[in-house]
C-alpha cells in the first residue's frame, strides 16, 4: 500500500471496509439462522420423541411387535427421519424402519437425561428410554437427517455472496466518482510541493480547483509559498551580505558539521584549497584536504573534541596545501548548534603564521648565534683573564723569588764573612793546641773546637743551599736517564732502611730530554719532602711512564705519609709557604717554575690526610730525546 497513490488507496480502503462490514453482517445472519434452525429442530425432536414415547409405552409393555411395526412405519413417513427402532430392555429389537445399524449400542441404564442425543455429520441420533414404575421397559431410537439446515445455510451464503459482490461494485463506482473531485486537487498540491522542493523555486503557485475545504487548503498553501519566497529572498540577501563581509577577511573562516562537511567558508579557504566556494560547500573536509591524510584526520579529531567538550579551542597546527606547500596556522575553533536543528558544528578562524614562525626561527637562530658568540667571547675573556692571573701569580712568585734571592745573597755575604773569620780562628786554635801541652791537659777544648767547626760547615751548607734554590741557572737540555739520576737523588737525600724507596720505570732505561741540573733539583726537593712526610718505615715510590696517546712523559713521586688537607693544597706552590717546622717554603715554588716555565710542562699534586701525597710531572714528548 505504501507505493500506491492516494486515490487508489482511498478506493481500496472504501471497498475493503464496505466488503468487510457486509461480510461480517452476512456471517452473523447465517450464524444466527443456523442456531435458530438447530434449536427449532431440537424442539421438534423433543416434541416428536414425547409423542413417540406415549404411543410406544403400551406396545412395549404388551410386547406387541405388530403394533410396534405399524408405529415405526408411521414415524418413518417423515422425510427427515431416516431410521426408527423400538428395543426391549435386554437390547432385543422389537420393530424397526429404515437403515438401522446392527452394531448400534444402547446407552447404559440408568441415565441422567430423558433424551440422549448424538450428532454424526448431518445426522442426529436420539435415544428415548421407556420407563414404567421407575424401571426400564424399552428404548426408542430415532435417526434424523439435518442436511436441510446445511442446504438452507448454503443458500444464505450464496445470496450473501451475490449481495456482497454487488455492494462492492456499487461502492467502487461511487467512491471512484466521489473521490475524483478530492484526489485531483490534492495531487496537484503534491506535484507543486515536489517541484518547489526539488527546484527551490518558491515562485510557483497551486491552481485552485474547488471552493470547498480543498480550495481553502490551496489558498493556504499558496500563501505559505509566498511567505517562504519572501523569507528565502531575505535569507539570500543576508547570506550575500555575510559572504561579502567574511570574504573581506584575509584569514580563513569556515564552519563544519560533525561529519566534516563544510557549512560555511570564505574566499580565503577556497583559495587555499585551490577551488571555489560552491565546491567547498558541496564537499567534506576529508575530500578536500588531500595534502596529508594524517593531518586531515588530526584536524577532524580536534573538531570532534571541541564539539564534545563544548568549549573553544586555540591551537597551532600544520596545513599542507594541494601543491604540497606547508603552512603553520593559529586556529580558533568554537562549538555551536546549527540553527533550526540539534546538530553540533564548529566555527573556525585560521590565521597563517608561517612568516611569523620563520621570523621567530630566524630571530631564535640569531639569538643563539649571538649567545654562542657571547659565550665564546666570555670563555675567551675568562681564558685570557686566567692566563693574566696565572702570569701575574708567576710574576709575583718570580718577584718574590728574586727578592728572596737578593736578600739571600746579601745575608749569605754578611754571614759568610764572620763565619769565615770564626772558622779561620778555630783552625789556628786547634793548630796551637796541637803543639802546646795545654791541648793535652784540656782535651775538651779540641772536642768543642771540632764541634764548632762542624756547625760552621753546616751553616755554610745551609747558606749555599738557599743560594742554589733562589738562583735558577740557564737551561741546558740533554738526555737524562731517570734510573741513574734517582740513585744519585737517593744517596743525596740519605734514604736508608727501614724507609723503602721503590722505582717503577716503563720503559727501562727511561730516557727523556731535560736540563739535568734543574730536573735533579726538582727530584731532590720532591723526594726530600716525601721522606720528611713518611713514617719511620714508610714507602716512597717513583713511577715513570711514556704516554704516546697524550704525547707526554709522566713521572710520579708518591708517599704514604701524613698527607695534606684542601687548604694546604691550594697554597702548596706559593713561595715561603711550608708545612714543615724548619722549611723555607721555596722548594715547591721553584719546582713549579722549573717544570712549567723552563720545560713547558705541568706539575700537579694529589693528597689525602693520613693516606699520602702524590706529585705528578708531565713533560711534552717533543721535548725529549729518543728512547734508548
Amino acid at each position: 500500500m505504501k507505493g500506491k497513490g492516494l486515490r487508489t488507496r482511498m478506493v481500496l480502503y472504501t471497498v475493503f471496509t464496505t466488503g468487510f462490514a457486509l461480510l461480517l453482517a452476512g456471517l452473523g445472519l447465517i450464524f444466527y439462522d443456523s442456531i435458530f434452525l438447530h434449536e427449532q429442530a431440537e424442539k421438534q425432536m423433543e416434541s416428536e420423541s414425547e409423542v413417540i414415547l406415549r404411543v410406544c409405552e403400551p406396545v412395549v409393555a404388551a410386547r406387541d411387535s405388530g403394533k410396534a411395526r405399524d408405529i415405526v412405519e408411521a414415524i418413518g413417513l417423515d422425510q427427515h427421519i431416516t431410521a426408527v427402532a423400538i428395543y426391549l430392555p435386554d437390547g432385543q429389537m422389537l420393530a424397526s424402519d429404515g437403515n438401522v445399524s446392527t452394531e448400534l449400542t444402547l446407552p447404559e441404564w440408568p441415565v441422567q437425561e430423558q433424551l440422549i442425543r448424538t450428532r454424526t455429520g448431518s445426522f442426529t441420533e436420539v435415544f428415548q428410554p421407556i420407563v414404567r414404575d421407575e424401571q426400564l421397559d424399552g428404548w426408542v431410537y430415532v435417526k434424523r437427517d439435518s442436511s436441510e439446515i446445511l442446504n438452507h445455510r448454503m443458500r444464505y451464503m450464496g445470496i450473501l455472496s451475490a449481495i456482497l459482490v454487488l455492494s462492492l461494485l456499487l461502492t467502487l463506482a461511487s467512491s471512484t466518482w466521489l473521490q475524483s473531485g478530492f484526489v485531483k486537487p490534492v495531487q496537484h498540491l503534491v506535484n507543486i510541493a515536489n517541484r518547489v522542493s526539488l527546484e527551490k523555486d518558491y515562485s510557483l503557485r497551486a491552481t485552485k480547483m474547488t471552493e470547498d475545504e480543498l480550495g481553502q487548503l490551496t489558498d493556504a498553501f499558496n500563501l505559505m509559498l509566498e511567505k517562504v519566497q519572501r523569507r528565502d529572498m531575505d535569507l539570500q540577501d543576508s547570506e550575500r551580505r555575510l559572504y561579502q563581509a567574511i570574504d573581506l577577511v584575509p584569514h580563513m573562516m569556515f564552519a563544519k558539521d560533525r561529519s566534516g562537511r563544510f557549512i560555511l567558508c570564505n574566499k580565503a579557504v577556497a583559495n587555499a584549497y585551490g577551488t571555489t566556494i560552491p565546491k567547498m560547500l558541496s564537499s567534506s573536509h576529508m575530500a578536500m584536504h588531500i595534502g596529508d591524510e594524517k593531518e586531515a584526520i588530526q584536524m577532524l579529531e580536534d573538531d570532534h573534541q571541541v564539539m564534545d567538550a563544548r568549549e573553544p579551542l586555540l591551537l597551532e597546527e600544520t596545513w599542507t596545501g594541494p601543491g604540497g606547500a606547508l603552512r603553520i596556522l593559529r586556529t580558533t575553533k568554537i562549538p555551536y548548534t546549527q540553527s533550526g536543528t540539534s546538530e553540533d558544528a564548529i566555527l573556525g578562524i585560521a590565521i597563517d603564521i608561517t612568516k611569523e614562525k620563520e621570523a621567530e626561527r630566524e630571530l631564535r637562530e640569531a639569538h643563539n648565534e649571538l649567545q654562542h658568540v657571547n659565550d665564546s667571547l666570555e670563555r675567551r675573556v675568562e681564558e685570557r683573564t686566567a692566563e693574566v692571573v696565572k702570569y701575574q701569580q708567576r710574576l709575583i712568585s718570580q718577584e718574590k723569588l728574586a727578592a728572596i734571592g737578593q736578600v739571600s745573597g746579601s745575608i749569605a755575604h754578611e754571614l759568610r764573612n764572620p763565619l769565615g773569620a770564626i772558622k779561620q780562628s778555630i783552625f789556628f786554635l786547634r793548630r796551637y793546641l796541637g803543639k802546646d801541652e795545654l791541648g793535652k791537659q784540656h782535651p775538651k777544648l779540641d772536642e768543642h773546637l771540632h764541634l764548632m767547626d762542624e756547625e760552621l760547615s753546616s751553616a755554610d751548607h745551609v747558606i749555599s743551599s738557599l743560594l742554589d734554590m733562589t738562583r735558577v741557572r740557564k737551561m741546558e737540555r740533554s738526555d737524562i736517564e731517570l734510573g741513574a739520576m734517582l740513585k744519585e737523588v737517593q744517596s743525596r737525600c740519605q734514604i736508608h732502611a727501614p724507609l723503602k724507596f721503590h722505582i717503577d720505570l716503563d720503559p727501562d732505561p727511561f730516557t727523556f730530554l731535560a736540563d739535568p741540573v734543574q730536573f735533579k733539583q726538582v727530584l731532590v726537593n720532591l723526594v726530600q719532602n716525601s721522606r720528611d712526610a713518611c713514617p719511620f718505615d714508610g714507602l716512597l715510590q717513583v713511577k715513570g711512564r711514556m704516554d704516546e696517546g697524550l704525547s707526554v712523559c709522566r713521572i710520579e713521586v708518591s708517599d704514604n705519609g701524613s698527607g695534606m688537607n684542601d687548604d694546604q693544597l691550594l697554597s702548596i706552590f706559593e713561595p715561603l709557604y711550608t708545612t714543615k717546622a724548619k722549611g723555607t717554603g721555596l722548594g715547591l715554588s721553584i719546582c713549579r717554575q722549573i717544570i712549567e716555565e723552563h720545560h713547558e710542562g705541568k706539575i700537579t699534586v694529589e693528597s689525602e690526610v693520613d693516606v699520602g701525597t702524590r706529585f705528578i710531572i708531565e713533560l711534552p714528548l717533543d721535548k725529549r730525546s729518543s728512547l734508548a
